[in-house]
């Protein structure tokens, strides 16, 4: 490898020398090699090191590069951030710069290397601790250290490795140079050595001559053109008339001559390099770069221009200065590369369009763009202009051909009225044209515009729309052939029409409205239907007429728009339809006639489809128990059969009839006579639809069964419809009969055992045994939720009901209906209401028996109670103290039971104040009348009252009057209080001064019998008060006197009650049913009701009525009475026990008060000792014959026993029956 080295020819300076080596661009001069005998030996530790000869200090040699010193440091790297920016520590030195491939290096003074990567393909900014290096002082900076630069279009600098020389001629620069002594003229070439030096390498030299400076020179610079045809479409802009070809791209070379070197080659400005650069402006591209030949001293620049945008204006070019600059700074003459620019002009292409026939538009397209829209239905736009690289827009528009240029924006974006239709064109391109109404087809409309490019360029040609031609025509109507157009049914024709009514007179499809559809497009002259005129010359008229057929047809509107005719026909009588051919058409048609402006015509035919009515059979039904007769009408019954718009055949509608289901043929025939016979019975159809079905005894099946027949009806006009008629037949079973029964006792259950009869195991429950009129065997089943205390006997013992128990089964020997017992719950006082569930099957059906079971309680405890004051507040004297109550149904029926067995009774507080509960001893019981006494106070002022409406009953009086002083109240130990129990006997009705009368309540009670929810006032009247005083005062109604264990029932209205007495006094009423009432202990009130009763009185003076039904009566232990109520009907009275036993009497008081004429009533009762038979004269004869029986003493008593009891309305009397 060798160093060149160029030596001026007259001058040894070394300053205008310079040195070619390819590793200029090394950042170190350890790689540089110096013309010295290659050695691979090291100086040996004698030989002699080289030394300053100023100084005598050693210094480095020019050696090799492996015998060189390292670098002092290791290189640091940069690399610019995004703003092409790179900031240093503020001592980097910047003015020793190379160039590594893409790094620029920056040489430290202490021998460091900088390293900016990627730094010469962008030169950035430096900024050396807070100060921004300026450009140009960059710029000086690469220029100084011989870097080449190149600029980009965007102001970008690029660095290349340039022909810069070394600052000397010789030694390594990355370290100092040392002093040369007293110096020789080319001692620094040569550095000081000691007296012995190694081995030199030989190295060639080549010494260059310089020549004399000349200038350089640019060869004559031909212009060249470029064509705004061939530019691409750009953004927003059109491509060029000739965009295929690249007319719009020029090349060529400039030659030059320069002896003395190069040391600046530009173009347009622009520094080139050997490389290609491109610079590239608003205008074009431009890519260049030189070569150079040292040796002939010629260079070329090779270049090529690409326009990239147009330019306005028809003459405008691109002058791009030409210069070069020796490398001794003189320069040549400046040459200048003139590039043409040949403008760009539109041209329009004539456009085509087209309305097809019968058509109207619009026609729309582009005439810049050409090619179909897709917005019309045709295919025939023209082709697009030639809108050039300028572009294009439309400025004028004008009808007809005009072979001229018009620029005239008022003509675009309006209508301009053509030959034939309106066009409206845009300055875009864009154009609608629309045909006028009523024009002419097969014709041409045309137009002529223009259109001018961005410099101002026109160009005009034509736009041309065709229209088609048709002829008139007329759609949307429908052949007899196909069903026509509008269907009326005679069905819908109404009552009062001369058809009418219809099957459907509801329905309003006598009428029907259509619509058909007429186009002209040359105009309309006239529109005919049926002979009849609707539109003249364009002109519609509504109307209407009536048809062949005496119907009407109304033309009602036309739409103009559409072409859209519409009309209505509407059915005024049945038609002459063909007979017996069932939902059968015939059809009336009307002529269509459609005629235009020129003469052409279309013709069609209005088709009106009339559907005759027919006859509907609606299928019947009906139902019969087997062995029965079902009656009825299949013309009327359930849903009517229709005869419709033709009614029915001369004769009767039905006119066949037949066993069997198939309805899809008529049948005939079978009416009347012997009847058809069917499967389970027979049946009678006649020609009016009047039938009568007789059923098979015993024929139906268990689970029932059908009978079907089918039927045939005809209409006036023969038309036929088959139905049928179905008989349900059922299986007669009878199911069980289970009567509900009802039992009544005490809710104390101390008394199962205190009375006679004893139930110590419970109560027996009154339970009928089921019934089957079939004689099916019976089951009987206990069901559901079992009542506790319900009991059955196994045999053995009592065993707790449970549910699924078989109490009944006669098939397989049970029966424990008859076993049933009840226990009262433990709680003596409450009410029980439930029911026991049974369920009886046949094997058939399945039916529920109800035992209800009540426990009542006694009626020792009040029915009702109410309280006049709050207990804290004094009841004031002087004023009446009240107190609504609302009758209880327990109080209800307790007073209308027995009036006289029921009692109320008063607690009060009433003392001296203060007030203490119980009532201190020395204020229970009063003393005398005046004695001022709390006891005395409180007989002589307290007043209590019932009052009903306006009727007012003392129950306590004040005694006002020491003749009328008496103790009232006494101390009731378990409430502390003074207490007042009156029965209803002793409350007496107060007159108009208060003064009591001998009515009392019970007898009012009795004369006005009470209902439940009357209101009762109760009053507490104080007629002193002071220190005297009462707070509360309770009153409680009682239906027997309190603490009789005694019960209160009132049976079921309907049901068989079994009433069980206590040892108290009871008041058993059985109500309707056929019951059964116990007494046992105590003088009770038994009453059978309306039933035939069993009635025993048990121990006590018991009263046994009979009631309406053949009763049965025992009266027991004890001096009982008999009541009978009826005449016609004949008691038994099975243990009359009278005079001389146990003083039994017959109470005929509701059978006559007392006798005719004052007679002894005893001459109008026979008694019969042999029979036992009493009777009673009916129409009050005596001794008459006209006896009837009204008991029957089972025992048959001696006459002289018997006593009779009646009431002369005054006073009861006794007697005794006639004996017979």
């Amino acid at each position: 490898m060798a160093t060149i080295i160029e030596l001026d020819s007259v001058s040894g300076s070394s300053d205008e020398h310079s040195a070619s080596n390819e590793y200029s661009g090394l950042a170190s001069a350890a790689g540089i090699q110096v013309a010295q005998a290659a050695s691979t030996e090291q100086p040996a530790a004698a030989e002699p090191v080289p030394a300053d000869v100023g100084n005598g200090a050693a210094v480095q040699t020019e050696a090799p590069a492996a015998a060189n010193a390292p670098a002092a440091a290791a290189p640091h790297e940069y690399v610019a951030d995004a703003g092409n920016t790179v900031r240093f520590p503020a001592n980097v030195a910047i003015d020793n710069i190379r160039v590594d491939g893409r790094h620029l290096l920056l040489e430290q003074p202490d021998g460091s290397v900088v390293v900016i990567k990627d730094g010469a393909l962008n030169v950035p900014t430096f900024i050396l601790g807070d100060i921004e290096v300026p450009r140009v002082a960059l710029l000086a900076a690469l220029e100084a250290s011989h870097v080449d630069i190149a600029f980009g279009a965007d102001g970008s600098i690029s660095a290349g490795p340039g022909n810069g020389t070394p600052g000397s001629a010789g030694g390594n620069f990355a370290v100092p140079v040392g002093g040369i002594g007293n110096g020789f003229d080319l001692s620094a070439l040569l550095p000081p050595t000691a007296l012995q030096f190694g081995r030199l390498e030989p190295r060639e030299l080549t010494i260059g001559v310089r020549e004399k400076d000349s200038t350089p020179s640019i060869d004559p610079v031909a212009s060249t053109t470029v064509y705004e045809a061939g530019l691409p479409a750009r953004s927003g802009e059109s491509q060029g008339s000739n965009e295929p070809a690249t007319s719009e791209t020029t090349s060529g070379t400039i030659g030059f001559t320069s002896p003395d070197g190069v040391s600046e080659v530009s173009l347009g400005g622009h520094v080139l390099t050997g490389v290609p650069q491109t610079f590239t402006d608003a205008t074009g591209s431009l890519t260049a770069s030189y070569v150079y030949d040292p040796a002939t001293g010629l260079g070329t620049i090779s270049y090529s221009y690409t326009l990239i945008d147009n330019t306005s204006g028809d003459a405008t070019s691109v002058n791009l200065p030409v210069a070069v600059t020796d490398a001794d700074g003189d320069p040549a003459a400046p040459g200048n590369l003139a590039i043409n620019i040949v403008d760009d002009a539109p041209t329009a292409i004539a456009d085509t369009d087209s309305i097809a026939a019968g058509q109207f538009g619009p026609a729309t397209g582009n005439v810049l763009a050409g090619g179909t829209d897709g917005v019309d239905v045709n295919v025939t736009d023209g082709a697009a202009d030639t809108q050039g690289a300028d572009g294009a827009t439309v400025v004028g528009v004008t009808s007809g051909t005009t072979n001229s240029d018009l620029d005239d924006g008022g003509t675009l974006g309006v209508q301009i009225q053509g030959t034939y239709g309106k066009l409206t064109l845009n300055a875009d391109g864009t154009y609608s044209y629309a045909r006028d109404a009523g024009t002419p087809g097969g014709v041409d409309d045309v137009f002529t515009y223009t259109i001018k490019d961005g410099d101002g360029d026109l160009s005009h040609t034509t736009l041309t729309v065709s229209i088609g031609d048709a002829p008139p025509v007329i759609s949307d109507l429908t052949p007899e052939a196909r069903g026509g157009d509008v269907t009326v049914n005679e069905e819908a024709l109404n009552v009062g029409t001369p058809g009418g009514p219809g099957s459907n007179p509801s329905s309003t499809a006598e009428t029907g409205t259509g619509t058909f559809t007429i186009s002209s497009p040359d105009g309309i002259a006239s529109l005919t239907i049926g002979g009849q005129t609707f539109i003249t010359n364009g002109v519609f008229t509504a109307g209407s007429f009536t048809t062949p057929e005496g119907n009407t047809l109304a033309v009602t509107a036309y739409d103009a728009a559409t072409g859209q005719v519409s009309y209505t026909y509407t059915l005024l009588d049945n038609e002459a339809h063909p007979t017996a051919l069932g939902e059968n058409s015939l059809f009336e048609n009307f002529a269509v006639v459609l005629t235009d402006q020129d003469g052409q015509s279309a013709n069609d035919t209005l088709t009106i489809d009339v559907v005759d009515d027919v006859p509907t059979a609606n299928a019947d039904t009906n139902s019969v128990a087997e062995g029965a007769i079902a009656t009825g009408n299949v013309l009327s019954d359930a849903t009517d059969d229709v005869f419709g718009a033709d009614g029915a055949a001369a004769g009767g509608g039905v006119v066949g009839v037949a066993a069997g289901s198939n309805t899809a043929s008529p049948v005939s025939g079978g009416l009347g006579g012997a009847g058809i016979a069917g499967t389970y019975g027979t049946l009678t159809l006649n020609a009016n639809g009047s039938y009568s079905y007789d059923g098979f005894a015993n024929a139906v099946p268990a689970g029932g069964a059908t009978d079907t027949f089918v039927y045939t009806i005809m209409d006036g006009d023969g038309d036929l419809s088959t139905t049928t008629l179905t008989i349900t037949l059922s299986d007669v079973n009878n199911a069980p009969v289970a009567a509900n029964t009802q039992n009544w006792m005490s809710s104390d259950p101390a008394q199962q055992t205190l009375s006679t009869p004893s139930y110590p195991d419970g109560y027996p429950l009154l339970v009928t045994i089921p019934t089957d009129a079939d004689g099916d065997n019976l089951i009987v089943t206990a069901t559901g939720t079992i009542p506790t205390g319900t009991f059955y006997f196994d045999g053995v013992t009592y065993v707790a009901l449970t549910a699924g128990t078989v109490l009944y089964d006669p098939a397989g020997g049970i029966n424990l209906l008859d076993d049933l017992v009840y226990r009262p719950t433990a709680t003596v006082t409450d009410t029980v209401n439930v029911n026991l569930s049974l369920d009886v099957f046949d094997g058939t059906a399945h039916v529920t028996q109800t035992v209800g079971i009540h426990e009542v309680p006694p009626t020792s405890l009040p029915s009702d109670t109410a309280q006049v004051g709050n207990g804290n507040s004094p009841l004031t004297s002087g004023n009446d103290q009240t107190q609504n109550l609302s009758l209880s149904q327990a109080t209800v029926s307790a007073i209308t039971a027995d009036p006289h067995g029921s009692t109320v009774v008063i607690y009060t507080d009433f003392q001296e104040s203060p007030f203490v509960t119980p009532i201190p001893l020395g204020e229970r019981n009063p003393g005398v009348f005046g004695d001022g006494s709390a006891g005395s106070h409180r007989e002589q002022e307290v007043q209590v009252e019932i009052r009903i409406g306006a009727n007012r009953f003392a129950v306590v009086e004040d005694d006002l009057t020491a003749g009328t002083f008496e103790q009232s109240w006494t101390y009731d130990p378990a409430t502390g209080l003074m207490k007042a129990t009156v029965d209803y006997d002793h409350i007496f009705l107060l007159d108009g001064a208060g003064v009591a009368t001998t009515t009392t309540l019970a007898d009012y009670l009795i004369a006005n019998p009470p209902a439940a929810g009357d209101t009762w006032t109760l009053s507490y009247f104080d007629n002193d008060g002071g220190n005297y005083q009462a707070r509360a005062v309770r009153f409680e109604f009682f239906s027997h006197d309190p603490g009789d264990p005694g019960i209160t029932v009132n049976g079921d209205a309907t049901l068989a009650d079994q009433i069980y007495g206590t040892s108290g006094i009871d008041h058993l009423n059985g109500n309707g049913g056929n019951d059964v009432i116990i007494g046992r202990g105590g003088n009770d009130f038994l009453s059978g009701g309306g039933g035939s009763d069993l009635i025993s009185g048990g121990d006590g003076n018991d009263l046994l009525v009979g009631g309406f039904g053949q009763d049965t009566m025992t009266g027991g232990n004890g001096a009982d009475t008999f009541k009978l109520d009826q005449l016609d009907i004949k008691d038994l009275i099975s243990d009359y026990s009278g005079a001389g036993g146990q003083g039994d009497v017959i109470d005929l008081t509701s059978l006559f008060d007392t006798a005719p004429g004052g007679a002894n009533i005893g001459e109008f009762v026979n008694y019969d000792a042999g029979t036992g038979t009493l009777s009673v004269d009916a129409d009050g004869t005596a001794n008459g014959t006209n006896f009837v029986d009204v008991a029957t003493l089972t025992n048959v008593p001696v006459s002289s026993t018997i006593t009779l009891l009646y009431d002369d309305g005054i006073t009861q009397h006794t007697t005794t029956a006639n004996a017979v």
